[in-house]
């Protein structure tokens, strides 16, 4: 398995499948390696899951410059994940539990000012540590 540095992906080709980069090395247990891109609510659910389950997980927004879009009061940014190398197997199965969960209705009480606050405080918490 190849890993792609600029864009996170792993790859079994010559070239990087999501970014087209020929600079692919042997991938390495401590590599973070992309997981999913989801909304805010979810990134924030995503990630405390993650944590939860002594997975080291590592959140990117994916809009540049810290511009945000809001509308209707709520962040339409997404945010991409990122699990190492040697935990994208558990992190995949984690996240396939709760999709699978999310769309039998399991979730049609969850309360998105939770998660929202969740991601806030860490934004808060990496802006601090810059």
């Amino acid at each position: 398995m190849l890993y792609c540095e600029s864009c996170m992906h792993l790859t079994e080709g010559k070239r990087c499948t999501k970014c087209r980069n020929k600079r692919l090395r042997e991938v390495k247990h401590t590599d973070p390696i992309f997981l999913t891109t989801r909304d805010v609510v979810w990134a924030g659910a995503v990630e405390e899951l993650l944590k939860e389950n002594d997975v080291p997980v590592m959140v990117q927004n994916d809009v540049d410059g810290g511009m945000s879009l809001i509308i209707g009061g709520m962040s339409q940014e997404n945010y991409h994940i990122f699990v190492p190398y040697s935990k994208i197997e558990k992190a995949q199965q984690l996240l396939a539990d709760v999709d699978k969960a999310a769309e039998a209705g399991e979730f049609a009480e969850f309360d998105e000012m939770d998660a929202l606050d969740t991601l806030m405080v860490q934004k808060i918490k990496n802006e601090d540590n810059l």
